[in-house]
């Protein structure tokens, strides 16, 4: 930023400067701005600036063959190997990386100490702890962070407990220095961001070792608490990954040495950790193509295929997808659906975790082939909206598969009615789940329908129905203001009987949450109406609709205003249905609005 404000005060020629502020940009990793320079270069482009822009865009196979011609012109120089051994590692091409810097020593020994530590990381992360064990004791080994890492593997897997101590305060010092160094200067969080990452990398290879091949790490570091057992090890490491910078550089190298550290543990220890490091592949897979990574996303899936994960496919799918390759992505999920889960109907019925689990990724499939296929046209609405409805059947305790399920209905209902409306028709007849309607009141999206003559929304087992302005925002049950009257006798026993029923339920916090609300309704309402009851999502959006005192549950005040409301929708319902016909007309309609203390348009 301040080199741009100097070149702006200055009046320099910006083209003058490019290369400089290009590579700024790249140290930034700020992709965006080196896309940038090179939109507003005038001149071509040089071999290293195609590099610089290759890399920052994550396309290393690009890279790769730029920097092979860039050795074929300038033979002597050590940084076009050194340029090329990175990007191969980038790739996952650790074999390639080994055997190229293998030969560039071979050939010419004095750029050992410059490749060599290519050599150590690749070797480590191959696994090839001969080859590992070599490089180390090599005197033209130079001294960095990935020949520290490989010397605490070595240690690890030998089992040299006061080796590995010993190492793992030298790599430590090692970060503190740089770190400290940042922190003396404003604005340098990012600088240092990299140190901290790699102190949080050296907690985890104590972890590991500790917990899994029950290493002695007594001298310090996590060794002086009490030993966790490997699924809090796990936790706690997803936890690690939850809260770091959501990006691949940052990312890759925890993923990397966590695949590292459990293939080693299993080795020594026979554990079967093989789900782990398959999850491991797939999120390096996941966060590469959000970066636009394709290749390396690529190159990651194809790794995490060997672990035989269901989620596999629907990752696959979204590549493809990303790419643009819209009809490979259908087709990838559809043939992932019919192999990993090919009778559905007994996973649904089989209740532990694991199935649970199963049953949730192939939601997230058929939810997935839902979107696609409506952003592709490849399918007719009612086949989607069967889709769309199909996933709540199956797991309806996902908050997303309903929220994206009314959204869909939200987009049905607005290209109705801008149809209708074309034709001169106002008259739009609709019927919608209850909990579809609580949702589009989440999405906030309801308010678009204030114009519509007659929208006719059926409550679940009774035939009443509702006008869609009535479930809008102006609409709330809760924000309607009546005249305070002092409570009668009878209505002082009813609220005392519902306050004991709320402490039964509630406990002595007098606080209930969605899942409690949920069981206090379908208790009553089940009773009086024939209907499936009302799911916990609907609940959960009860719950923050009348949440006032934003705990994330309601207190029996609360509760209290929501019963009202609730019992008192059902009475205007049965007062004004005249005919009892189970539906309100447009007259019965306005007037049970007007009786509830409504205003609404006459042309409704």
């Amino acid at each position: 930023m301040h080199f741009e404000q100097f070149l702006s005060s200055k009046n320099q020629n910006v083209q003058d400067h490019l290369d400089f502020l290009q590579r700024l940009y790249v140290a930034m990793d700020e992709s965006d701005g080196v896309i940038g320079v090179a939109a507003i270069r005038q001149t071509q482009p040089t071999l290293i600036e195609q590099i610089l822009i290759h890399e920052s865009l994550g396309q290393h196979q690009d890279a790769q063959a730029c920097y092979e011609k860039a050795i074929d012109s300038e033979v002597d120089s050590v940084d076009h190997h050194k340029g090329l051994l990175q990007s191969l590692m980038e790739l996952g091409q650790q074999n390639k990386a080994l055997l190229h810097a293998t030969g560039a020593i071979a050939e010419r020994p004095e750029w050992a100490p410059h490749i060599r530590s290519y050599m150590v990381e690749a070797a480590w992360k191959l696994g090839n702890w001969d080859k590992l064990e070599k490089c180390i004791k090599s005197e033209k080994t130079g001294r960095n962070w990935a020949v520290g890492v490989g010397e605490l593997l070595l240690s690890a897997k030998a089992k040299n407990e006061e080796k590995f101590m010993k190492h793992l305060q030298i790599v430590r010092r090692e970060q503190i220095g740089p770190l400290s160094a940042a922190s003396m200067e404003s604005g340098s969080y990012q600088r240092g961001y990299q140190h901290i990452v790699r102190l949080h990398l050296l907690t985890e290879i104590e972890e590991c070792f500790r917990v899994l091949a029950d290493l002695k790490t007594e001298q310090g570091g996590c060794g002086d608490g009490p030993r966790i057992s490997p699924q809090e090890l796990l936790k706690n490491w997803d936890r690690r990954l939850q809260v770091m910078q959501w990006s691949f550089r940052t990312q890759e190298p925890l993923l990397t040495l966590r695949r590292t550290l459990f293939n080693l543990a299993q080795q020594m220890t026979g554990h079967d950790v093989d789900h782990e490091i398959g999850h491991w592949w797939l999120w390096s897979a996941k966060i590469a193509r959000k970066e636009g990574y394709n290749q390396t996303a690529y190159s990651s899936l194809l790794q995490a295929g060997d672990y035989n994960l269901p989620e596999v496919f629907v990752e696959k799918a979204k590549w493809f997808w990303s790419k643009g390759d819209k009809d490979q992505a259908l087709t990838c999920l559809e043939r992932g659906m019919s192999v990993h889960f090919p009778d559905i109907q007994a996973l649904k019925s089989d209740t532990t975790d694991q199935s649970k689990a199963r049953l949730k990724i192939y939601a997230q499939a058929l939810l997935l082939f839902g979107r696609y296929s409506d952003e592709a046209s490849s399918l007719e609405s009612n086949s989607i909206l069967r889709k769309y409805r199909e996933v709540i059947d199956i797991y309806n305790d996902w908050e997303e598969g309903h929220f994206y399920l009314a959204q869909y209905y939200d987009k049905i209902m607005t290209t109705l009615f801008e149809e209708n409306t074309a034709k001169g028709q106002t008259n739009i007849h609709c019927i919608v789940n209850l909990e579809t309607i609580v949702m589009f009141l989440i999405m906030g999206k309801m308010q678009q329908y204030q114009d519509v003559k007659c929208y006719n929304v059926i409550l679940p087992g009774t035939k009443q129905m509702l006008p869609q302005g009535a479930l809008s925002e102006q609409y709330r049950p809760s924000q309607r203001r009546t005249e305070e009257k002092p409570p009668t006798e009878e209505e002082v026993e009813q609220e005392d009987a519902l306050k004991r029923s709320f402490k039964r339920v509630s406990g002595d916090d007098m606080e209930i949450d969605a899942f409690e609300l949920r069981d206090i309704l379908n208790a009553v309402f089940k009773k009086e109406f024939d209907f499936d009851g009302f799911g916990v999502d609907a609940c959960r959006s009860m719950v923050a609709m009348h949440d006032g005192d934003l705990s994330g549950k309601l207190g029996f005040d609360e509760f209290k205003t929501l019963w009202t409301d609730l019992r008192k929708w059902k009475g205007v319902f049965k007062e004004f249905d005249k005919d009892s016909s189970g539906r309100l007309s447009s007259y019965e309609l306005r007037s049970a609005l007007h009786a509830s203390g409504k205003l609404i348009k006459r042309d409704f």
